[in-house]
């Protein structure tokens, strides 16, 4: 028997993560692509924050934030913004309203040393979630997610 258009097209497939978020250290990035499945080089920017995954907000990030987001990832560089989600479309937006701001001049060596604020003060919804897309993978092991080790010196005020 031929397998019908649904299961062709993988539109009603699902992912299921059988992990827990406590393998990775407080800071770590990932990129989430518009299935929810955790992409190699473009997807909504989420950051490991008291124990949640959340997403960035938009609101004061640069293309320098880009940047650094991208090579604490393993990448060589950020593509060109805006960085919103609504240009790839609402599935890539999530449904969680990001709890992160992030403002990086491009100098920073990882997120951690960025301004930004975090938690209760942040007001942004999931439509204003970043959207990545990350240039030339330099380390391919690292691209999913990485650790920023320097999370306790972080200049993101968290509430």
């Amino acid at each position: 028997e031929e397998p019908d258009k649904s299961c062709l097209d993988h539109s009603k497939d699902s992912i299921v993560r059988c992990n827990s978020s406590s393998g990775e250290s407080e800071g770590s990035l990932r990129l989430v692509a518009e299935d929810g499945s955790l992409n190699s080089g473009v997807g909504r920017l989420e950051v490991l924050l008291h124990e949640n995954w959340t997403p960035v907000c938009r609101d004061g990030f640069t293309q320098g934030s880009a940047s650094v987001a991208c090579k604490s990832m393993g990448f060589s560089g950020a593509g060109a913004g805006p960085f919103g989600c609504e240009g790839y479309g609402k599935k890539w937006c999530g449904t969680l309203a990001p709890e992160l701001q992030l403002t990086c001049d491009g100098s920073e060596k990882d997120i951690s040393a960025c301004r930004g604020r975090a938690g209760s003060d942040v007001f942004c919804s999931p439509a204003d979630s970043v959207v990545l897309q990350c240039r030339g993978a330099v380390h391919p092991k690292s691209v999913v997610t990485s650790s920023s080790k320097s999370s306790k010196s972080s200049n993101i005020k968290s509430l």
